[in-house]
Protein backbone atom coordinates (compact mmCIF):
# COMPACT_ATOMS: atom_id res chain seq x y z
CA UNK A 1 0.00 0.00 0.00
CA UNK A 2 1.37 3.53 -1.23
CA UNK A 3 -0.21 6.65 0.07
CA UNK A 4 -0.17 10.17 -1.85
CA UNK A 5 -0.64 14.31 -0.66
CA UNK A 6 -2.07 16.12 -3.53
CA UNK A 7 -1.13 20.00 -2.05
CA UNK A 8 -1.87 22.95 -3.85
CA UNK A 9 -0.08 25.99 -2.79
CA UNK A 10 -0.04 30.05 -3.80
CA UNK A 11 1.27 32.71 -1.49
CA UNK A 12 1.59 29.94 1.18
CA UNK A 13 5.45 30.87 2.52
CA UNK A 14 3.84 32.16 6.43
CA UNK A 15 2.39 29.05 7.22
CA UNK A 16 3.57 25.62 4.73
CA UNK A 17 6.21 24.80 6.48
CA UNK A 18 4.25 23.81 9.45
CA UNK A 19 2.06 21.88 7.26
CA UNK A 20 4.98 20.26 5.70
CA UNK A 21 6.48 18.98 8.66
CA UNK A 22 3.43 17.78 9.91
CA UNK A 23 2.74 15.66 7.11
CA UNK A 24 6.28 14.33 6.95
CA UNK A 25 6.59 13.31 10.29
CA UNK A 26 3.50 11.23 10.49
CA UNK A 27 3.09 7.90 12.82
CA UNK A 28 2.38 6.64 9.74
CA UNK A 29 4.66 7.62 6.97
CA UNK A 30 3.32 9.13 3.42
CA UNK A 31 5.41 7.77 0.33
CA UNK A 32 4.66 11.12 -1.99
CA UNK A 33 3.92 14.95 -1.97
CA UNK A 34 2.26 16.17 -4.92
CA UNK A 35 2.56 19.92 -4.75
CA UNK A 36 1.01 22.14 -7.47
CA UNK A 37 1.71 26.01 -6.89
CA UNK A 38 -0.49 28.48 -8.51
CA UNK A 39 1.78 31.23 -9.32
CA UNK A 40 2.67 32.31 -5.92
CA UNK A 41 4.64 35.57 -5.80
CA UNK A 42 6.48 35.21 -2.17
CA UNK A 43 8.69 32.61 -1.48
CA UNK A 44 6.19 29.85 -1.56
CA UNK A 45 8.39 27.67 -4.17
CA UNK A 46 11.74 28.77 -2.76
CA UNK A 47 10.48 26.82 1.17
CA UNK A 48 9.23 23.85 -0.63
CA UNK A 49 12.63 23.74 -3.17
CA UNK A 50 14.24 23.29 0.28
CA UNK A 51 12.09 20.83 1.81
CA UNK A 52 13.09 18.60 -1.80
CA UNK A 53 16.36 18.64 -0.66
CA UNK A 54 15.98 17.82 2.42
CA UNK A 55 13.84 14.77 1.84
CA UNK A 56 14.81 13.59 -1.77
CA UNK A 57 12.49 11.61 -3.58
CA UNK A 58 9.41 12.45 -1.45
CA UNK A 59 7.93 15.91 -2.81
CA UNK A 60 7.31 16.66 -6.29
CA UNK A 61 6.65 20.35 -7.53
CA UNK A 62 4.71 21.42 -10.52
CA UNK A 63 4.24 25.05 -11.19
CA UNK A 64 1.15 26.34 -12.82
CA UNK A 65 2.05 29.18 -16.03
CA UNK A 66 -1.40 30.82 -15.09
CA UNK A 67 -3.51 31.15 -11.96
CA UNK A 68 -6.01 28.19 -11.94
CA UNK A 69 -7.64 28.97 -8.47
CA UNK A 70 -8.14 26.17 -6.11
CA UNK A 71 -10.80 23.93 -7.74
CA UNK A 72 -8.96 22.95 -11.06
CA UNK A 73 -5.43 23.10 -9.00
CA UNK A 74 -6.35 20.40 -6.71
CA UNK A 75 -7.47 18.40 -9.94
CA UNK A 76 -3.55 18.49 -11.06
CA UNK A 77 -2.85 17.45 -8.24
CA UNK A 78 -4.81 14.24 -7.63
CA UNK A 79 -3.90 13.14 -11.31
CA UNK A 80 -0.38 12.95 -10.71
CA UNK A 81 -0.40 11.16 -7.51
CA UNK A 82 0.42 7.60 -7.81
CA UNK A 83 -0.82 6.26 -4.01
CA UNK A 84 -3.32 3.73 -3.78
CA UNK A 85 -4.46 6.42 -1.24
CA UNK A 86 -4.43 10.03 -1.66
CA UNK A 87 -4.72 13.03 0.89
CA UNK A 88 -5.53 15.65 0.16
CA UNK A 89 -3.89 19.00 1.58
CA UNK A 90 -3.97 22.95 2.18
CA UNK A 91 -1.00 24.70 2.54
CA UNK A 92 -1.92 26.76 6.00
CA UNK A 93 -2.88 23.70 8.29
CA UNK A 94 -1.79 21.32 10.41
CA UNK A 95 -2.24 17.90 10.78
CA UNK A 96 -2.29 15.45 13.87
CA UNK A 97 0.14 13.26 14.45
CA UNK A 98 -1.64 10.08 13.87
CA UNK A 99 -4.25 11.34 11.10
CA UNK A 100 -3.12 9.30 8.00
CA UNK A 101 -2.38 6.21 11.13
CA UNK A 102 -6.73 6.62 12.29
CA UNK A 103 -7.94 7.14 8.50
CA UNK A 104 -6.02 4.10 6.70
CA UNK A 105 -7.37 1.95 9.96
CA UNK A 106 -10.36 3.27 8.95
CA UNK A 107 -10.10 1.79 5.69
CA UNK A 108 -9.04 -1.13 6.55
CA UNK A 109 -11.66 -2.41 8.48
CA UNK A 110 -14.01 -1.51 5.88
CA UNK A 111 -13.42 -2.05 2.18
CA UNK A 112 -16.58 -0.40 0.67
CA UNK A 113 -15.39 2.55 1.71
CA UNK A 114 -14.14 5.20 -0.96
CA UNK A 115 -13.34 8.37 1.06
CA UNK A 116 -12.89 9.58 4.79
CA UNK A 117 -13.44 12.86 6.18
CA UNK A 118 -12.88 14.06 9.71
CA UNK A 119 -13.09 16.95 12.39
CA UNK A 120 -10.67 19.58 13.15
CA UNK A 121 -9.36 21.78 15.56
CA UNK A 122 -9.85 25.74 14.53
CA UNK A 123 -6.44 27.76 14.91
CA UNK A 124 -5.67 31.30 14.33
CA UNK A 125 -1.97 33.17 13.22
CA UNK A 126 -0.49 32.09 16.05
CA UNK A 127 -1.45 28.05 16.40
CA UNK A 128 -3.66 28.73 19.53
CA UNK A 129 -7.03 27.06 19.56
CA UNK A 130 -9.87 29.11 19.07
CA UNK A 131 -12.47 28.05 21.85
CA UNK A 132 -15.94 26.81 21.70
CA UNK A 133 -16.08 25.60 18.35
CA UNK A 134 -14.62 23.39 15.82
CA UNK A 135 -14.45 22.94 11.94
CA UNK A 136 -17.47 21.04 11.86
CA UNK A 137 -19.49 24.02 13.85
CA UNK A 138 -17.98 26.12 11.23
CA UNK A 139 -19.56 24.23 8.21
CA UNK A 140 -23.22 23.52 9.93
CA UNK A 141 -22.74 20.09 9.91
CA UNK A 142 -24.08 19.33 13.67
CA UNK A 143 -22.76 15.32 13.99
CA UNK A 144 -23.60 15.40 17.78
CA UNK A 145 -26.82 16.13 17.05
CA UNK A 146 -27.92 14.07 14.62
CA UNK A 147 -29.91 10.92 14.16
CA UNK A 148 -27.22 8.11 13.63
CA UNK A 149 -25.92 6.90 10.99
CA UNK A 150 -25.89 9.92 9.43
CA UNK A 151 -27.71 10.72 6.52
CA UNK A 152 -24.47 12.38 4.17
CA UNK A 153 -25.95 12.21 1.41
CA UNK A 154 -29.35 14.42 2.33
CA UNK A 155 -27.27 17.03 3.77
CA UNK A 156 -25.15 17.19 0.61
CA UNK A 157 -28.62 17.51 -1.84
CA UNK A 158 -30.84 19.69 0.14
CA UNK A 159 -28.35 21.49 2.85
CA UNK A 160 -24.77 22.23 2.56
CA UNK A 161 -21.64 20.62 2.23
CA UNK A 162 -19.53 19.43 5.16
CA UNK A 163 -16.79 18.02 3.44
CA UNK A 164 -13.39 19.58 4.19
CA UNK A 165 -11.17 18.90 1.37
CA UNK A 166 -8.26 19.71 3.74
CA UNK A 167 -9.42 16.68 5.96
CA UNK A 168 -10.10 14.19 2.99
CA UNK A 169 -8.48 11.23 2.01
CA UNK A 170 -9.75 9.10 -1.16
CA UNK A 171 -9.04 6.01 -2.85
CA UNK A 172 -7.15 5.93 -6.23
CA UNK A 173 -9.73 3.67 -7.67
CA UNK A 174 -11.86 6.84 -7.76
CA UNK A 175 -9.62 9.16 -9.36
CA UNK A 176 -11.25 8.74 -13.12
CA UNK A 177 -14.79 8.75 -11.64
CA UNK A 178 -14.74 12.27 -9.81
CA UNK A 179 -12.19 13.97 -12.52
CA UNK A 180 -12.68 16.46 -13.56
CA UNK A 181 -14.27 18.83 -11.27
CA UNK A 182 -16.77 21.04 -12.79
CA UNK A 183 -15.43 24.65 -12.49
CA UNK A 184 -18.12 26.57 -11.03
CA UNK A 185 -15.82 28.11 -8.39
CA UNK A 186 -17.49 31.47 -9.06
CA UNK A 187 -20.72 29.80 -8.07
CA UNK A 188 -18.89 28.53 -4.34
CA UNK A 189 -18.87 25.36 -5.93
CA UNK A 190 -15.59 23.24 -4.91
CA UNK A 191 -13.93 19.95 -5.68
CA UNK A 192 -14.62 18.54 -2.10
CA UNK A 193 -18.48 19.14 -2.60
CA UNK A 194 -18.28 17.23 -5.92
CA UNK A 195 -16.21 14.15 -4.34
CA UNK A 196 -18.28 13.83 -1.33
CA UNK A 197 -21.53 14.23 -3.63
CA UNK A 198 -20.19 10.94 -5.64
CA UNK A 199 -18.96 9.07 -2.51
CA UNK A 200 -21.97 9.75 -0.71
CA UNK A 201 -24.40 8.84 -3.55
CA UNK A 202 -22.26 5.46 -3.93
CA UNK A 203 -22.75 4.92 0.30
CA UNK A 204 -18.91 4.80 0.02
CA UNK A 205 -18.68 7.42 2.37
CA UNK A 206 -18.15 7.77 6.21
CA UNK A 207 -16.22 10.51 8.43
CA UNK A 208 -13.90 10.15 11.72
CA UNK A 209 -14.81 12.78 14.95
CA UNK A 210 -12.36 13.69 15.97
CA UNK A 211 -9.44 17.08 15.32
CA UNK A 212 -7.43 15.22 12.96
CA UNK A 213 -6.03 18.48 11.72
CA UNK A 214 -5.70 22.03 13.15
CA UNK A 215 -7.81 23.97 10.74
CA UNK A 216 -6.43 27.94 10.08
CA UNK A 217 -8.19 30.70 10.64
CA UNK A 218 -6.93 33.73 8.90
CA UNK A 219 -7.15 37.07 6.71
CA UNK A 220 -5.51 35.55 3.41
CA UNK A 221 -6.88 32.03 2.91
CA UNK A 222 -8.72 31.40 -0.54
CA UNK A 223 -11.33 29.85 0.15
CA UNK A 224 -12.59 28.23 3.73
CA UNK A 225 -14.58 29.68 6.77
CA UNK A 226 -13.99 33.70 7.84
CA UNK A 227 -13.31 35.50 10.84
CA UNK A 228 -17.04 36.93 10.26
CA UNK A 229 -18.60 33.54 9.98
CA UNK A 230 -16.32 31.93 12.89
CA UNK A 231 -17.85 34.60 14.70
CA UNK A 232 -21.40 33.82 13.80
CA UNK A 233 -21.27 30.59 14.35
CA UNK A 234 -19.52 30.37 18.21
CA UNK A 235 -23.06 30.75 19.75
CA UNK A 236 -25.70 28.46 18.92
CA UNK A 237 -26.56 28.63 15.69
CA UNK A 238 -30.10 28.41 13.71
CA UNK A 239 -28.59 26.34 11.24
CA UNK A 240 -28.64 23.04 13.63
CA UNK A 241 -32.75 24.01 13.31
CA UNK A 242 -32.83 24.12 9.70
CA UNK A 243 -30.42 20.75 9.81
CA UNK A 244 -32.57 18.45 11.47
CA UNK A 245 -35.60 19.72 9.84
CA UNK A 246 -33.90 18.76 6.46
CA UNK A 247 -32.88 15.42 7.53
CA UNK A 248 -36.43 14.58 8.83
CA UNK A 249 -37.83 16.10 5.33
CA UNK A 250 -39.98 18.31 8.13
CA UNK A 251 -41.32 21.76 7.32
CA UNK A 252 -41.81 24.08 10.48
CA UNK A 253 -45.49 24.94 11.74
CA UNK A 254 -43.35 28.34 12.01
CA UNK A 255 -43.39 31.03 9.79
CA UNK A 256 -39.95 32.32 9.78
CA UNK A 257 -38.35 29.01 10.17
CA UNK A 258 -40.52 27.49 7.01
CA UNK A 259 -39.96 31.12 4.76
CA UNK A 260 -36.03 29.60 5.69
CA UNK A 261 -36.05 25.98 4.98
CA UNK A 262 -37.70 26.74 1.59
CA UNK A 263 -34.67 29.35 0.43
CA UNK A 264 -32.34 26.58 1.20
CA UNK A 265 -34.28 24.51 -0.57
CA UNK A 266 -34.40 26.98 -3.38
CA UNK A 267 -30.63 27.63 -3.37
CA UNK A 268 -29.87 23.98 -3.41
CA UNK A 269 -31.94 23.77 -6.54
CA UNK A 270 -30.21 26.61 -8.55
CA UNK A 271 -26.98 25.12 -7.58
CA UNK A 272 -27.61 21.73 -9.06
CA UNK A 273 -29.80 22.49 -11.93
CA UNK A 274 -26.87 25.05 -12.82
CA UNK A 275 -24.45 21.67 -12.05
CA UNK A 276 -26.76 19.42 -14.60
CA UNK A 277 -26.85 21.89 -17.48
CA UNK A 278 -22.39 21.72 -17.50
CA UNK A 279 -23.68 17.90 -18.23
CA UNK A 280 -26.38 18.27 -20.95
CA UNK A 281 -23.70 16.63 -23.17
CA UNK A 282 -21.81 14.26 -21.44
CA UNK A 283 -22.25 11.61 -18.50
CA UNK A 284 -22.40 13.00 -14.84
CA UNK A 285 -21.45 10.29 -11.88
CA UNK A 286 -24.48 11.51 -10.36
CA UNK A 287 -28.35 12.39 -11.57
CA UNK A 288 -27.81 15.93 -11.16
CA UNK A 289 -31.25 17.19 -13.05
CA UNK A 290 -33.07 14.90 -10.43
CA UNK A 291 -31.29 16.35 -6.83
CA UNK A 292 -32.84 19.75 -8.68
CA UNK A 293 -36.06 18.31 -8.91
CA UNK A 294 -36.22 16.85 -5.53
CA UNK A 295 -35.28 20.53 -4.54
CA UNK A 296 -37.63 22.26 -6.40
CA UNK A 297 -40.15 19.88 -5.34
CA UNK A 298 -39.51 20.47 -1.77
CA UNK A 299 -39.46 24.00 -1.99
CA UNK A 300 -42.35 24.29 -3.32
CA UNK A 301 -44.02 21.62 -0.39
CA UNK A 302 -42.47 24.64 1.66
CA UNK A 303 -44.40 27.51 -0.21
CA UNK A 304 -47.32 25.46 0.66
CA UNK A 305 -47.27 25.67 4.11
CA UNK A 306 -46.31 29.09 4.33
CA UNK A 307 -49.52 29.75 2.33
CA UNK A 308 -51.21 27.43 5.23
CA UNK A 309 -49.87 28.85 8.05
CA UNK A 310 -50.53 32.91 7.25
CA UNK A 311 -51.30 33.81 3.66
CA UNK A 312 -51.49 37.30 4.75
CA UNK A 313 -47.39 36.86 5.40
CA UNK A 314 -46.89 34.82 2.17
CA UNK A 315 -48.45 37.63 -0.06
CA UNK A 316 -46.57 40.65 1.99
CA UNK A 317 -43.79 38.78 1.31
CA UNK A 318 -44.09 38.63 -2.23
CA UNK A 319 -45.00 42.19 -2.22
CA UNK A 320 -41.58 42.73 -0.63
CA UNK A 321 -39.36 41.06 -3.11
CA UNK A 322 -41.22 42.44 -6.28
CA UNK A 323 -40.22 46.10 -4.68
CA UNK A 324 -36.78 44.74 -3.84
CA UNK A 325 -36.32 43.97 -7.39
CA UNK A 326 -37.32 47.30 -8.84
CA UNK A 327 -35.09 48.78 -6.86
CA UNK A 328 -32.37 47.13 -7.86
CA UNK A 329 -33.18 47.58 -11.54
CA UNK A 330 -33.73 51.35 -10.96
Amino acid sequence: MTLSVAMCTYNGSKFIQDQLNSIINQSRLIDEIIIYDDCSTDATVAIINEYIEKHPGLIQLFQNKKNLKSTKNFENAISQCNGDYIFLADQDDVWDYYKVEKIIAKFEGNETLEGIFTNGKLINDFNETIPNTDMWDSFYFFEKNLEKPVDLLCLLKHHANMVTGATLCIKKSIVDLILPFPDLTKKKFYHDEWIALILASRNSLDYINEHLISYRIHSSQQIGVNRQKLDDIIVPHPHLIYTLQITKKYFPNSFTQCRRISRIYYNCYKKFNTLALLYTDKQSPVDLNQIAQENLALHKKAEKKLRENSWYRYKLRKVSKFIFRKKKVL
